[in-house]
C-alpha cells in the first residue's frame, strides 16, 4: 500500500513539474508584471511627434464609434517613449561619436512627459473623458516611463540639475548615478503630481539590444527601481543580444518584436516562429504595424497577419502584448475612416480576445 501511494505521489509531483516546466507566454495582468496586458508604445517628445492631446489619446485610452464616442475601454497601458532630441541625436544607442546628448537633453527628456497639455496630462485627461462616458470614473491605466542610454563615449557629462559633479561615462559609477538622478526625477514629479486616473507602474529601458558590457548597469538600474516598488520592462527585437537571458538581467516584463510587419517579403511564418520562441523564453510579444496598412495591400496583410497569429497560437489572450502602432496610425485610422475604420475594429476585437482569425485566401471579415 505504502508503495503504491508513493508512486502515486511521485506521479503527480512530475506531472506538476512537467506543466510548470512546458513553455507559456509571460501572462498579462498579473502584479508580477504591473498588471499591464496591452502596452501601447506613444511617441512623444520631439517635436514633429503627434501632440498627444486627451483629443488625440481617447480613440486609444476607449474604442470610440464612427461619432468618436466612447464605447468600451481599448488599451489599458501605455509606454511613454522618446529614442532622440529635435535634433536627432540618440538618447539610448552609443554611437561612438560626437554629437552626444548632453544634461540638458536627459532633462528635456523627463520634463516632455510632464508637459501641459500633452504627455501624462494629455492622458489623464483622456481618462477622465473615457471614464465619465463609461461609467468608470475610478478607473486608472497604467504607465511605463523609458530610460535613456548614459553612452560610455561620453566623458563630459553635467552637472544635472541639482548635482554639482561633471560625470564620466566611462566609470560604472558616473553612469548609475545619472541613471538614479533620472529615475528620482520621474518619481518625484509624477507623486507631486496630480494624476489620479494614472498609476505608474515602472519603467522601460529604450536599448532594443543589451551589450555584455551593459549586463551590470542593467542589472543595477533593475534593483533601483524595484527599490521604488514597480516594475523594469524590455521589447528587444526578435535576434537581439540578450532575449533568452532577460530574467537574469532583472527584467519583470520583455515583449519579443517578430519584425515581421516592415518587411515587404517577410513570410507569416515569422509569427509562427515568433510563438515557438517566446514561449521557450517565457516571454510576451509585441504587435507592429503602422499607417501603411492603410494604404499599402502588402501592409495590410502583415497588420492581420498579427491578429490571425495572435488568435491562432494564442498570444490574443494568453500573453501581455506590447504595440507599436508608428506613432499615430490609429489615429489616422479614424482620420481615415473609409480605409481604417476596418483594421481599427479589428484591433478592437483583438484586444478584447473576440478576433477570429482569416480563413486562408479570405479576408478579414470586418
Amino acid at each position: 500500500m505504502f508503495c503504491c501511494i508513493l508512486s502515486w505521489t511521485l506521479a503527480c509531483v512530475t506531472a506538476t513539474d512537467n506543466v510548470a516546466n512546458e513553455p507559456a507566454y509571460l501572462e498579462n495582468g498579473t502584479p508580477e508584471v504591473g498588471g499591464v496586458r496591452h502596452l501601447c508604445l506613444v511617441y512623444h517628445g520631439r517635436a514633429q511627434r503627434v501632440p498627444w492631446t486627451a483629443e488625440a489619446l481617447l480613440p486609444y485610452v476607449t474604442y470610440v464609434d464612427e461619432r468618436g464616442k466612447p464605447v468600451d475601454w481599448l488599451f489599458d497601458s501605455f509606454l511613454f517613449i522618446e529614442f532622440a532630441n529635435d535634433k536627432g541625436i540618440s538618447l539610448y544607442h552609443d554611437t561612438g561619436k560626437k554629437p552626444w546628448p548632453t544634461a540638458d537633453d536627459w532633462k528635456w527628456l523627463a520634463d516632455a512627459w510632464f508637459r501641459e497639455n500633452t504627455g501624462l496630462i494629455g492622458l489623464e485627461r483622456a481618462m477622465t473623458t473615457a471614464g465619465k462616458a463609461l461609467g468608470e470614473t475610478n478607473r486608472t491605466a497604467n504607465v511605463v516611463i523609458s530610460v535613456p542610454l548614459p553612452q560610455r563615449s561620453i566623458r563630459q557629462f553635467g552637472p544635472l540639475l541639482g548635482q554639482d559633479k561633471v560625470l564620466d561615462f566611462s566609470k560604472p559609477e558616473d553612469r548609475r548615478q545619472a541613471l538614479a538622478w533620472y529615475i528620482d526625477q520621474i518619481w518625484s514629479r509624477y507623486n507631486e503630481s496630480d494624476l489620479p486616473h494614472l498609476r505608474l507602474v515602472g519603467f522601460y529601458w529604450m536599448s532594443e539590444s543589451i551589450a555584455v558590457a551593459d549586463h551590470d548597469l542593467v542589472e543595477w538600474l533593475a534593483r533601483y527601481i524595484h527599490e521604488k516598488g514597480v516594475k523594469f520592462y524590455w521589447i528587444p527585437y526578435f535576434k537581439a543580444a540578450g532575449v533568452e537571458k532577460w530574467k537574469d538581467r532583472g527584467f519583470d516584463a520583455m515583449m519579443l518584436q517578430p519584425n515581421h510587419f516592415f518587411h515587404e517579403k517577410s513570410p507569416a511564418s515569422r509569427l509562427q516562429d515568433t510563438a515557438t520562441r517566446a514561449r521557450k523564453i517565457g516571454s510576451g510579444v509585441e504587435m507592429e504595424f503602422d499607417s501603411r496598412a492603410l494604404d499599402s495591400e502588402i501592409f495590410r496583410e502583415h497588420f492581420y497577419d498579427y491578429l490571425d497569429a495572435g488568435a491562432k497560437h494564442g498570444w490574443m489572450t494568453d500573453s501581455i502584448l506590447g504595440w507599436y502602432e508608428g506613432g499615430g496610425a490609429i489615429k489616422k485610422m479614424l482620420d481615415e475612416p473609409d480605409k481604417g475604420r476596418p483594421l481599427y475594429d479589428a484591433l478592437y476585437r483583438f484586444v478584447k480576445g473576440t478576433y477570429m482569425p482569416r480563413e486562408p485566401n479570405r479576408p478579414s471579415v470586418p
